[in-house]
């Protein structure tokens, strides 16, 4: 691992947590989705275990991207003998803390899961491709803004703002 600095990298981080909020540059990162962003669940969603559930849950709003996320491409040469099959990066869970919802969403297929705390620039932004949809709690929104925005303490809007890509 390369090390960063450290305001280098808040910047880099705060950047693609804010890219997760910018429609359209969530749709230009190739996800299929009709609803706005970022997707912003109750806590009670961090306390589902079984991935059926999830599935449930999510199926009404992101028909489109699960459909997305199954179709696989299957490598050529001797890695397809070797499990080569690649998944798009589909949707990101942020939960605020361990809980059940973790295993459960990683099970779909594309989906990563994650707590704030693990939080990296490589899972918000696959490929250095900022605007990977994401799916929050507000547990997890209200860890956020505790550990990366310092000054008050709460998401206010002209911080997301001032990060937004103008393109």
């Amino acid at each position: 691992l390369e090390r960063i600095n450290k305001k280098e990298y808040k910047k880099a981080i705060i950047s693609a947590i804010a890219a997760t909020a910018n429609q359209t540059l969530v749709k230009n990162r190739g996800h299929k989705i009709d609803v706005e962003v970022p997707i912003v669940f109750d806590n009670s969603f961090e306390s589902l275990s079984k991935t059926a559930d999830v599935v449930k849950v999510l199926k009404p709003i992101l028909a489109k991207e699960l459909e997305r996320a199954k179709n696989k491409k299957i490598r050529s040469g001797i890695r397809k003998r070797k499990g080569g099959k690649i998944y798009p990066s589909s949707a990101i869970v942020v939960v605020s803390k361990d809980c059940p919802v973790i295993k459960a969403a990683r099970n779909i297929a594309g989906f990563d899961s994650v707590k704030v705390s693990d939080l990296s620039v490589e899972l918000l932004a696959p490929g250095a491709k900022a605007g990977r949809l994401a799916i929050y709690t507000t547990a997890a929104l209200e860890e956020i803004s505790k550990l990366w925005f310092y000054d008050s303490g709460t998401l206010s809007n002209y911080k997301w703002k001032s990060f937004e890509f103008n393109r």
